[in-house]
This record gives structure tokens, sequence and C-alpha cells, in this order.
């Protein structure tokens, strides 16, 4: 029951007086279904999947503001890394439009979402791949709580339901192909695949200036303990909910 309500919350903080009713089509009722709808920050409608986490993400990256960033200096290059449906990475292009957005999601349902949703924003290139510490096809496992989250998987556990798989790009390759030498701001959402991302950084980290990042120790032991060793030498660190923040000199917290 609090669950329940819980998303009742988060519906009507994204519909209004509509989210009681979409609400019970959804939540209640079981139904699905698209519906778009009007945030102040977008210049044109977002369009979210009922029933999924699209509400929820909605309601974190918009109307909670998850990701506001008090940064000293303007971005430039910007890396959503598991974008999911372009959420994300329609807040940062609203809140610094000459900054360029690279959007990395695997799943491909999600994808097709991202597709939709930037299409009004030339500077939010979508790109189909999980990021990973190696090129390779990997794994996606069965949904978490909710349908619309994902889980890159590299395991050989004989159990796991493998819905589809997805090409892998490191933070190496994504720079070079696409004629980058520096990352400004690197958020990542990946659902565990911190703990391969960050084992061996040497060749990229000192390219970001900033990283956003949630991190999901309870899905896999390691992904904290990778991350920290490789950002110590970001001098400065703060926490946003479940997010953390770290940052090179000059870059950082405003006062």
């Amino acid at each position: 029951m609090r669950r329940k309500r819980a998303w009742l919350r988060r519906y009507q903080r994204v519909f209004g007086w509509r989210g009681l009713f979409y609400f019970i089509y959804a939540e209640i009722l079981g139904r699905r279904g698209e519906v778009a709808v009007t945030v102040p920050e977008c210049r044109s409608p977002i369009y979210l999947r009922l029933g999924t986490s699209d509400v929820g993400f909605c309601d974190e990256i918009f109307m909670r503001m998850a990701y506001a960033l008090p940064l000293e200096r303007p971005l430039r290059v910007i890396v959503d890394a598991g974008a999911n449906i372009g959420l994300t990475s329609l807040y940062y292009a609203n809140q610094y439009p000459d900054a360029r957005i690279l959007a990395l999601e695997p799943a491909s349902a999600n994808f097709s979402q991202l597709c939709k949703n930037v299409t009004a924003y030339p500077q939010i290139t979508p790109i189909r791949a999980a990021l990973w510490d190696r090129l390779d096809q990997i794994a996606i496992v069965n949904p978490l709580a909710r349908h619309g989250t994902f889980q890159i998987w590299g395991g050989n556990d004989p159990e796991a339901v493998v819905l589809e798989h997805t090409p892998t790009m490191t933070v190496v390759d994504l720079l070079s192909t696409n004629g980058l030498t520096m990352i400004d701001l690197l958020k990542i959402d990946i659902e565990g695949a911190e703990v391969e991302v960050f084992a061996a950084p040497s060749a990229w980290i000192n390219m970001v200036s900033v990283i956003v990042i949630e991190l999901h120790d309870c899905f896999r032991r390691g992904c904290s303990l990778n991350f920290y060793n490789a950002t110590q030498n970001f001098e400065d660190e703060w926490h946003q909910g479940e997010l953390v923040i770290v940052a090179r000199e000059g870059a950082g917290q405003t006062d």
C-alpha cells in the first residue's frame, strides 16, 4: 500500500489532476499506453509509457530536479550513460543549450523512446550501446522492479533470462569516434556496470571534469570501491539524494 501511495504521488506531480486517472489506468488496472506531458523545462512534449519506470524518472528529473548542478562554468560536452528514455539528456539540453550531448542506452525499447523524445534536440546524439570496459556484445537481463528498467550483464548464470544483446562502448572509443578530447560532465546510471567501467580507467579518467553517478552496490559488490579508487584525484565531492557528484577543482559547487 505504501508503494502504491508513493507512485500515486509521482503520477500527480507529473500529470497534475490527470495523475489520478492515469494511476488507476496503469497501476490498478494494469493497462499500458503512451502519454505526452509538457514540463516547463522542455520546449517540446515528453512521451512517457504508463505503468513503466518512465513516470518515476520524469518526477525525479523534472519535478524534484535531482540532476540540477551548481557548477561554476558552462558545459560543452555531456555524456549521459544509461540514458533510459532521454529525460536527463533533455534536462541538460535545456539547462546547457550550447552543450553537445551523447546519450547511451542499451535496451532497444528504451532507446526507441529516447530517439522519439530527443527529436527536437539536434545537439543530442542517441547511441544504442552499453558503457563497458571493452568492445563486445553483452546481454541485457530480466527487468528489475518495473518494466522499463534493465540491467546489462556479463556473467554466466544459466538461470538468467536474457532479453536481448547490445553492443558495448568504452569511454575511450566514445571520445575517439566522436572527435572529443574532453568530457565536461559524465552522468552514469548503469545498474551495476560501474564495476567494469571504473576498474581500469587510466586511459580516460583525466579527460573528465565532473561525474554524476548513481552507485549500485545493492546489485553488485565493488561499484563504490572501483568508483572511489578511480576518482580519488577529483578535489570536490557532494551528494544529492542517491547521486554522488565528484568534480575537479574549478568545476564544482558554487557558494
